[in-house]
């Protein structure tokens, strides 16, 4: 027997008002489709198995592996510019870049001015508080006699 839902209806649902009436608004559901992403290794093994077939034997293993003309055209041009073969060398994830000893060094010079920078302020402020204190304070201000 073939039912009356179609594949979309399994992927939306409806949520009902507090009145028991249906929303009319359409959100997805939890089985909502997902765009099928193929390993580099996986699309060129592919194009290798095509190649030995005639053109109804490529349907018949198109069928059989859940893929469409399609996917081997777009395949097709990649491996003509050369970018399946790339993408199946490398390895995932972020790249390594190698160190330069110039700029590890200029790091931490740049570390030591701020440094610097930051003591001489400290300093400037303290001098600064000091001539205050003397102006404030006068002759008062116990002298420091040479002995």
């Amino acid at each position: 027997m073939h039912s009356n839902s179609s594949p979309t209806s399994t992927l939306l649902t409806t949520v009902p008002d507090p009145d028991g009436r249906p929303d009319p608004e359409v959100t997805p559901g939890p089985n909502k489709a997902k765009r099928r992403q193929f390993a580099p290794r996986y699309k060129l093994q592919v194009l290798e198995d095509t190649n030995r077939f005639s053109d109804g034997e490529i349907g018949a293993y198109l069928r059989r592996h859940g893929l469409y003309w399609s996917h081997l055209s777009a395949w097709r041009r990649l491996r003509e510019g050369d970018a399946l073969a790339k993408l199946a060398s490398k390895k995932p994830g972020r790249k390594r870049t190698e160190s330069n000893p110039m700029v590890r060094e200029m790091v931490e010079l740049r570390k030591e001015l701020n440094s610097a920078q930051e003591q001489l302020h400290r300093a400037s402020l303290i001098l600064d508080i000091q001539k205050k204190v003397l102006l404030l304070c006068g002759d008062k201000a116990p002298s420091r006699s040479k002995a």
